[in-house]
């Protein structure tokens, strides 16, 4: 089975992605950070979060889109 390219990259991004956005999120609530210094970074986090979300759709559109591969 074979994927086009923008399937492999789609796929590639999420996953760093959110491998990174679980690391984040673990330095945040274990990190021994001030309350008050993790408030911008939870912002970000939260963000990023909702980027990830937006482009999770552009990937179920994509995938929608170009179908599956040929067994």
């Amino acid at each position: 089975m074979q994927y086009d390219f923008i399937s492999r990259l789609n796929h590639w991004i999420i996953a760093i992605t959110m491998i990174g956005m679980l690391l984040f999120g673990l330095c945040l609530a274990y990190g021994g950070l001030e309350r008050e210094a993790r408030g911008p970074l939870i912002e970000i986090q939260r963000s990023v979060g909702i980027l990830v979300l937006i482009y999770g759709a552009w990937r179920v559109a994509w995938r929608m889109i170009s179908g599956r591969s040929p067994p």
